[in-house]
């Protein structure tokens, strides 16, 4: 068989480049260069970095080595900076050039038309040769493996056996569960500060209490067209604060007129200052009351009053301020001891008890 002969790729160059141009309104102007490459380049004329397509107004030609860039009918504002590329699969090449299209004396300024479709930037033209080069490389035969050894298997990746998953480790403040379906899991410890009789701040220590409470996410209330009496939707509830911190309570009213909330301790009003704040949201009927820096003179028994023109309504609640001192005391005993006692006194004799006196535990006597 006659050997075949091997050709050497040549990168596209450029043998002769483009010249500058300059030229008057509704005059032809030719651009002209030279390639040279193997295999044969390709040519792709820019204006301003955007594509020049072949049109009525614009010619590109290759014949040979010879490139050509005819404006058939030049205006104004063909004039900018031109460039052209040459390229083949061994390389490529850019010369620039500017093309100057000065008015004619006397005459008026001519606009082309807008073209219908914009030009492809430089950008969009390299994709698309990158996208043609994917095809040509796809169409083409694959090698053909290389066939096993006799008595050897190939094992692949996906044969072989699974790692187990990692499981990451429990963060900080989450307990690991004991066994199957157990849901169990523990809250973080909280700093409580440590308040000495002046009410400064001394130290921290921990403790197992749960944080202060929470605000949830109330619904805004109904729109009413009649007049309607104060009423609680959610009344507030007894709470235990720790000496020092600070915590609030609140409730849901409604009326119409919205009412006009009060907030009493024992029989005197509470007024807004650096120990209490109020708040009252009309949309959705909460109100608030907060109190800071809880302190033993705080425990006492509160009473929420709304009233309109068309009524009044009052709910009662108890705080319960908790000592800073870690002394080992039920307090869920304590709280159900204080409520015991205080019905106790309203109901019957009046007589006054020393609230702070932790009786011993009694399990039938709350059950």
């Amino acid at each position: 068989k006659p050997e075949e002969k091997k050709t050497t790729a040549v990168p596209a160059a450029f043998k002769e480049k483009p010249k500058d141009q300059i030229g008057l309104d509704g005059d032809r102007i030719t651009v002209t260069c030279k390639v040279v490459g193997s295999p044969k380049p390709e040519i792709t004329w820019f204006k301003n970095k955007q594509v020049i397509r072949k049109s009525k107004d614009f010619n590109m030609e290759l014949n040979g080595e010879t490139a050509k860039l005819t404006i058939n009918d030049a205006y104004t504002e063909d004039s900018g900076d031109y460039s052209c590329e040459v390229w083949n699969e061994a390389g490529s090449q850019t010369s620039s050039f500017k093309i100057t299209i000065k008015e004619k004396k006397g005459k008026m300024k001519r606009n082309r038309p807008k073209q219908k479709e914009e030009a492809k930037t430089e950008e969009e033209v390299r994709k698309e040769k990158r996208k043609s080069d994917a095809k040509k490389q796809a169409e083409q035969p694959a090698p053909e493996a290389a066939p096993a050894q006799s008595g050897i298997t190939p094992i692949y990746e996906e044969e072989g056996p699974r790692r187990p998953l990692k499981v990451p480790p429990p963060s900080s403040g989450e307990s690991t569960p004991t066994g199957p379906g157990s849901r169990k899991t523990s809250q973080p410890a909280i700093k409580l500060d440590v308040i000495d009789e002046s009410g400064a701040r001394v130290g921290h220590r921990k403790s197992s209490v749960v944080a202060p409470s929470v605000r949830k996410v109330k619904p805004n209330l109904e729109a009413h067209a009649d007049a309607m009496a104060p009423v609680f939707l959610e009344k507030p509830e007894n709470k235990l604060i720790i000496e020092g911190s600070s915590d609030f309570i609140e409730a849901v009213v409604d009326g119409n007129p919205f009412p006009q909330v009060t907030w009493l301790k024992g029989e005197k009003k509470v007024f807004e200052g650096p120990k209490f704040t109020y708040e009252c949201d009309k949309s959705t009927g909460v109100v608030g009351l907060t109190i800071k820096k809880a302190k033993s003179d705080d425990e006492s028994k509160y009473t929420l009053k709304i009233s309109n023109p068309s009524g009044e309504e009052r709910a009662t609640f108890s705080i319960f301020v908790k000592s800073g001192k870690d002394d080992g005391i039920d307090f869920r005993n304590l709280l159900k001891h204080r409520e015991h006692v205080k019905n106790k006194v309203d109901g019957e004799s009046g007589e006054r008890v020393d609230l702070r006196q932790v009786p011993e535990k009694n399990e039938d006597e709350f059950e």
